[in-house]
């Protein structure tokens, strides 16, 4: 909800950071493609800990294959970012 809340926000002219922790996959590869082709977003953060599962749902073997479309901070097993 809040990648694509961003999503309208820049759409109407609203400049808006988003700082995401826990974010799932939201569209599919056209989605990622036509997001970051058109740079709609490039205030959007998504934060990764290398054990969460929920960026990591849906799989992207799933058969629809969701993807990501912002910028990822990954925060490994050493806790680097």
């Amino acid at each position: 909800m809040a990648y694509l809340t961003l999503l309208d926000l820049v759409r109407v002219g609203i400049p808006a950071t988003m700082y995401n922790f826990g974010q799932p996959r939201v569209g599919n590869t056209e989605f990622s493609e036509f997001v970051t082709a058109k740079n709609l977003t490039p205030n959007s953060y998504r934060v990764v800990h290398f054990k969460d599962m929920v960026p990591h749902t849906p799989s992207s073997e799933f058969p629809l294959w969701f993807k990501h479309a912002c910028i990822e901070v990954y925060e490994d097993k050493s806790h680097v970012v």
